[in-house]
């Protein structure tokens, strides 16, 4: 006894390029990424992320942007994944918010050179490790956990002086959306 025709495999890709509610994915990029690369080369070269005033005010932004705009990161997750306000407030948003808050406090204790122990070469010299930034870091988000995996790398960024581009998932459109418009709101233009 044979059952219905499997769908074609056409019918299958249709699916897979919506979201769970069946809203089309938005999968338009205003700006393209060179211009995005090479403006934030232009900005870290310049040397504005270096300063740790610069630093710390763009990790305090980032804390105050997830705290006036929670309920639309709930929302947003709750539109791409379902997940429940208490996970993504949980998961999501305090996991970031303390790594930011962890970054702030040490902040000063990482940008300071640290002693490192002499052998018999090096007696007369003075060892350090100098921590220096390297450049642009480009972030891929995944699609469990959107903003946690864009964000706790962000701030990684920040706090070690790297420009950043970040690429959420596509799978979770709200949340990109989102990301995309609050993230030039509150960070560096040039180098978030």
């Amino acid at each position: 006894m044979s059952g219905p025709p499997s769908p074609s495999p056409s019918r299958w890709f249709k699916a897979l390029r919506r979201t769970r509610l069946g809203e089309p994915y938005l999968r338009t990029y205003p700006v393209e990424c060179v211009d995005l690369l090479r403006r934030a080369r232009i900005a870290f070269q310049a040397g504005r992320t270096l300063t740790e005033g610069f630093r710390l005010a763009q990790l305090e932004a980032l804390v105050r942007m997830l705290e006036e705009h929670e309920c639309d990161f709930v929302d947003a997750l709750g539109r791409d994944l379902h997940k429940p306000r208490f996970e993504t407030v949980v998961f999501e948003l305090i996991t970031v918010k303390n790594e930011a808050l962890h970054a702030i406090s040490n902040l000063k204790k990482w940008m300071q050179p640290q002693s490192v122990e002499k052998n018999l070469s090096t007696t007369l010299d003075v060892c350090q490790v100098i921590s220096e930034p390297l450049g642009v870091v480009f972030i891929m988000g995944t699609w469990c956990s959107p903003i946690q995996m864009c964000l706790v790398p962000l701030v990684g960024a920040i706090a070690a002086g790297n420009c950043a581009l970040i690429s959420p998932s596509e799978y979770t459109v709200h949340t990109a959306e989102l990301l995309y418009r609050l993230i030039p709101f509150y960070l560096d233009n040039e180098c978030f």
